[in-house]
């Protein structure tokens, strides 16, 4: 599966099988880096879950969150159909979601994973009929393009509805889940823009595969709207 990542490098992730309270989540992930040196996919799976347990019952949400999209990326290299389980747990996920950053950072993970699902099987889904306008058939097999495009829409929409939120938080919050570029303080290290940019490519890569351009606008009002947040807060490198 494509960018299923923030725009920002994803960190490797942890380790074993000794009790999920007995390890520090820097020794889980020196452990599973060890797991993925030496091509042991299944330890590193099982690994991937305990930070995630560990990570749930602290409410760790950057933790949980990168420990969700390792063991999504482990699932899928064992069975690629397993998104469809992702997917469902992303989205119950985001319902319950409390924190207003948490739900923007995962509904533009279900931006990503719907438009990487979408390219990944852009031919066979293309040739399908369009899904009846508010039906949403269980079988993601009987969705026809128009609904993976009005998922992707949808989620980027909320994903970015409180521009001053996410403005006002700084996208080191989610360490380890993001790491920031040697560019982030250019743009005052907030989660608005890492996000921005991150639904701009998923929604670049629906307009690719569609052979259409719905997004576009959409993305080039998104610029605007960086462009102007940037001119309010006096950041001239931001503008440019």
């Amino acid at each position: 599966m494509k960018k299923n990542a923030l725009i920002l490098t994803l960190l490797l992730a942890c380790v074993t099988l000794i009790p999920v309270g007995a390890q520090t989540y820097n020794t889980y992930w020196k452990n599973l880096k060890t797991a993925e040196q030496k091509s042991l996919p299944q330890t590193a799976l099982s690994i991937s879950k305990s930070i995630f347990t560990k990570a749930e019952a602290e409410k760790n949400s950057p933790q949980m969150l990168k420990a969700f999209v390792w063991r999504m990326n482990y699932l899928q290299r064992k069975a690629p159909d397993s998104v469809r389980v992702c997917i469902t747990e992303l989205e119950q996920w985001t319902l319950r979601a409390q924190k207003p950053t948490d739900r923007a950072v995962l509904h533009t993970l279900m931006a990503g994973v719907y438009s990487g699902y979408m390219s990944d099987k852009a031919w066979t889904i293309n040739q399908r009929t369009e899904t009846e306008p508010g039906v949403v058939p269980d079988d993601m097999d009987e969705w026809g393009a128009n609904l993976f495009k009005e998922k992707v829409n949808s989620h980027v929409e909320q994903a970015l509805r409180d521009s001053a939120l996410l403005l006002a938080t700084s996208a080191r919050s989610y360490v380890p889940f993001v790491e920031p570029g040697s560019t982030s303080a250019l743009y005052g290290h907030n989660l608005y823009r890492l996000l921005v940019m991150r639904n701009i490519l998923s929604m670049e890569e629906m307009d690719s595969v569609l052979d259409a351009e719905f997004f576009r606008p959409k993305i080039r009002q998104l610029y605007a709207n960086l462009i102007e947040a940037y001119k309010a807060k006096g950041n001239a490198d931001g503008v440019v």
